[in-house]
């Protein structure tokens, strides 16, 4: 069961260039690391987060990417966007319950034709159960369906 994000990315690479579509997958290693799916939209690019343990918790962080990105140099670019996140937890530390909060996706990312790396930050603001600030971020890598 662990292989099934690698093979669904050796798939997605052997689809002809003819079936591109506007979907992205991909792997993020970080805080925390897990599949992450990017649906390109014409009004704003929706970028998704799913990480879990299965003994501990379970992740999901959306980011509504608004704007243009930023140019820097031929195929790197700046991007940036609001989002909401929502986990659950069930662990020995008396961590149990589910967390829900806002947070802001800012990072940079290289293109190659149908492959894209990225680094980020992602500051939290966790409201549910109680208020918190925490940091994530992450490295990843995605590749075009």
């Amino acid at each position: 069961m662990r292989f099934l994000p690698i093979l669904a990315l050796a798939l997605a690479s052997a689809l002809p260039a003819s079936a591109q579509s506007n979907t992205w997958l991909g792997l993020e290693a970080g805080s925390p690391s897990g599949v992450a799916v990017y649906l390109e939209r014409p009004s704003a690019d929706i970028s998704i987060l799913a990480a879990w343990d299965l003994d501990d918790f379970l992740f999901v962080n959306a980011h509504w990417m608004l704007g243009e990105e930023i140019q820097i140099e031929g195929r790197t670019s700046w991007f940036w966007g609001p989002g909401a996140f929502v986990g659950f937890r069930d662990n020995d530390r008396n961590n149990d319950g589910a967390a829900l909060g806002a947070s802001f996706r800012v990072g940079l990312q290289h293109g190659w034709s149908r492959l894209v790396g990225y680094v980020h930050l992602t500051p939290r603001f966790e409201v549910v159960p109680e208020t918190d600030f925490g940091m994530g971020g992450g490295i990843g890598v995605r590749v075009r369906l």
